[in-house]
């Protein structure tokens, strides 16, 4: 589950503002050991988005007192996704540590999610809307990790849901 906030402004039929959040988390590990030795990698990967978007409502559809019931809606969010990739482990042999490591690797790579979507009017001031849409990451990646490069995409599919509320 990625947690977002969208504060923005709606001008008629066009909303603009500021996109908050999206966290995300992977990880794993590798490990082996045996009479002789031990063996372990464990690595955690995270990742935020944040940027700008703009909506556009080309549909809304209004009930006969002129009170609006739902929206369908198209999104563009340019955006930023910081990453954060931590590597630890170490290797024993016959008890003996031979190398550890402890490293952590940062960067930042450019963003743009694409949606389409609908709003229903709960009220004339707080909505639920869900979405759809792919998410262009450009890929993250280190030079310098345990084994001398890693990278991640964070690019995928994107399904939203959530309630809105206006001031």
């Amino acid at each position: 589950m990625i947690h977002v906030i969208d504060i923005g402004y709606l001008f008629e039929q066009h909303e603009f503002g500021l996109k908050g959040g999206g966290y995300h988390s992977t990880g794993g590990k590798l490990s082996l050991k045996d009479y002789s030795g031990e063996y372990a990698n464990r690595f955690i990967v995270n990742g935020v988005r944040a940027g700008i978007y703009y909506k556009n409502y080309f549909f809304t559809y209004e009930n006969r007192r002129g009170r609006e019931l739902f929206s369908f809606f198209g999104e563009v969010s340019p955006g930023m996704f910081m990453t954060q990739f931590k590597n630890r482990g170490f290797f024993v042999v016959n008890d003996e540590e031979l190398d550890n490591f402890d490293d952590i690797f940062n960067t930042s790579g450019f963003s743009f999610l694409t949606q389409i979507g609908t709003k229903y009017y709960i009220t004339e001031k707080m909505n639920i809307h869900v979405s759809v849409g792919y998410d262009f990451v450009a890929k993250a990646e280190w030079g310098e990790s345990a084994y001398n490069s890693a990278s991640i995409n964070w690019s995928g599919i994107r399904f939203t849901g959530g309630v809105g509320f206006s001031f």
